[in-house]
């Protein structure tokens, strides 16, 4: 027995119920008084929705950067075959899937890596013809720099040869801008309007220098030459004096 208000003598269960009721209510309350609800949760701010959404776009350019950096040297040190999606993953420190999710298949991530190294050749072309001496802007020496530039992204070829097998390179991906950039070098070297002639020059020089990355010692063995650099440096000699013969005005 217990006492309650008064000190009139309750028995135990009256007792535990009117303590109950006090927390809760009776159940003849409504149920929000007897199970009050938690404050609502105060809506965002469109500046702080803004700035997680900047954030998180921030992170995904970041993840792509680094997985294109990654791709790139592995590229440089193992060949086509070494970028693998476990690979990339490994060395970025995400998740198989994580790769999966940026860029869907191992040729969608190839086809990002080839748009991602031809930029890096445009740009290097740009900058090693800003940097060529006026003295030195003839036609043959504007071929000779395009094609030092083409051999130090070789991997390209190999890439859209790859992409182009399994019927993944799309017309709208392939792009080579430095083609038009040394075909209107040509035309300002030859100081007359040969524009077609140095479009159809530079064209023919970067065909030329994509087979040779392609097939590499077999291009030079199939014609029964050995697969020297000596060899390779009198070839090209001889591919770019009769390209720009014409062009330069001189032989």
């Amino acid at each position: 027995m217990f006492r309650g208000v008064g000190g009139a003598e309750i028995s135990s269960l009256t007792y535990c119920k009117s303590v109950l009721f006090r927390r809760i209510g009776t159940p003849e309350q409504p149920a929000a008084r007897r199970c009050p609800s938690l404050p609502a949760r105060r809506p965002k701010s469109a500046a702080a929705r803004s700035r997680r959404r900047t954030a998180k776009h921030r992170d995904a350019e970041t993840t792509c950067r680094d997985i294109l950096d990654v791709s790139e040297e592995l590229l440089a040190a193992e060949g086509l075959t070494g970028v693998t999606l476990d690979a990339v993953a490994t060395r970025v420190g995400i998740t198989r899937q994580g790769v999966l999710h940026h860029y869907g298949s191992r040729e969608g991530l190839l086809a990002a890596l080839r748009t991602h190294l031809t930029d890096h050749m445009h740009k290097a072309f740009l900058e090693a013809l800003r940097e060529l001496p006026s003295e030195s802007r003839s036609a043959r020496d504007l071929a000779h720099l395009a094609w030092s530039v083409h051999d130090r992204y070789a991997s390209i070829g190999r890439i859209s040869a790859h992409l182009a097998l399994v019927g993944q390179l799309k017309p709208e991906d392939v792009t080579a801008p430095w083609i038009q950039d040394l075909a209107v070098s040509l035309q300002e070297s030859s100081g007359a309007a040969r524009g077609e002639e140095a479009l159809f020059a530079a064209l023919a020089g970067t065909m030329v220098a994509m087979t040779e990355v392609l097939f590499g010692p077999l291009f030079y063995r199939c014609a029964g030459l050995p697969a020297t650099a000596d060899v390779r440096d009198r070839f090209r000699s001889w591919t770019i004096d009769h390209l720009m013969d014409g062009i330069d005005g001189e032989r």
